[in-house]
C-alpha cells in the first residue's frame, strides 16, 4: 500500500516568540498544553501541526549560521 505524501509539519522561526503567540492568541488560536515552554505549537488539523521557535533555535538545529541577518529563513516543511 502507498502512503500518500503530505506536509504534516510547519515550523516557523520567529524574532520574538511571546510576540507571536500573543499575535496568534489574538486570531483565537491557542497554544498547546503539550507545547515546550521554548515552542509553541498549534493544531491546525488532525495531522498539521504549526509551530513557532526562535530563529536561533531552529537555524542551530539545522546546523546553519544565525545573526542579525539570517542566511536561514525561519521555516522548515516536513
Amino acid at each position: 500500500m502507498t502512503r500518500a505524501k503530505s506536509i504534516s509539519i510547519i515550523t516557523l522561526g520567529v524574532a520574538d516568540l511571546e510576540r507571536s503567540i500573543q499575535f496568534y492568541e489574538k486570531l483565537g488560536w491557542e497554544c498547546s498544553p503539550e507545547s515546550d515552554p521554548a515552542i509553541c505549537t498549534y493544531m491546525l488539523a488532525d495531522n498539521i501541526v504549526l509551530g513557532l521557535v526562535p530563529y536561533e533555535f531552529l537555524g542551530n538545529d539545522a546546523q546553519l549560521k544565525v545573526g542579525k541577518k539570517p542566511e536561514y529563513c525561519g521555516f522548515t516543511l516536513a
